[in-house]
């Protein structure tokens, strides 16, 4: 669905008092109009110059947030709603529990489409690294990203454990339990009476 909102027509008004000296000089007119109020909520993260990142995820509705930005906090123009200026020098309006601070590692397993191609090389650094494990580096990648498959190193044998072997035999060695008349059948354990029920189900399916 295209993007409904036009980020550029927005109306503007100067806001900051100053320009932060690490605002780029191209940007300084897009920094001192944006549209927007002094941040002043005791409990907000940012303040006015804080760089931002705002990841994007391909199922949500507008431009930005779909293809997410870098940029810069202006002031806010809500409760929790912050607004500023990309480093391309668009406006932008998010809810400051979308943002983070500039800069922050990439996470491997986000589903961000912003982060994409660093995702792809840091797994690639990650799988062909001297201590991978081999099962992990023999799986291929596709788009950069592990996928399965069938591992062609071959297994190594394995000690068979302790148990019953081919050639032992089971005797009878004549011993045989028997009731008296009268007397009530030993009651059977615990696991006899789970696997008679067990089967009572089966068959009354």
């Amino acid at each position: 669905m295209p993007d409904t909102v036009d980020r550029t027509q927005q109306p503007r008004h100067p806001v900051p008092a100053h320009i932060p000296a690490h605002i780029p000089a191209h940007l300084h007119e897009a920094f001192a109009t944006t549209k927007g109020r002094a941040i002043t909520h005791p409990a907000c993260p940012f303040k006015a110059g804080d760089p931002v990142q705002r990841h994007g995820y391909s199922g949500n509705y507008d431009r930005l947030s779909k293809t997410g930005f870098r940029g810069w906090v202006v002031g806010t123009v809500g409760a929790t709603v912050l607004t500023g200026i990309t480093t391309n020098g668009e406006e932008w309006w998010e809810e400051w529990g979308l943002l983070e601070p500039d800069g922050q590692p990439v996470d491997l397993w986000s589903g961000c489409t912003c982060c994409a191609a660093e995702r792809r090389e840091l797994l690639r650094a990650y799988l062909l690294r001297p201590g991978a494990r081999r099962r992990s580096a023999a799986r291929p990648l596709r788009g950069g990203v592990p996928v399965s498959a069938a591992s062609s190193v071959p297994r190594g044998e394995h000690t068979p454990r302790p148990g019953a072997r081919w050639e032992t035999r089971l005797q009878w060695t004549g011993e045989e339990v028997v009731i008296d008349d009268g007397a009530e059948p030993p009651r059977p354990n615990r696991a006899t009476r789970r696997a008679a029920a067990r089967t009572r189900r089966t068959r009354s399916r």
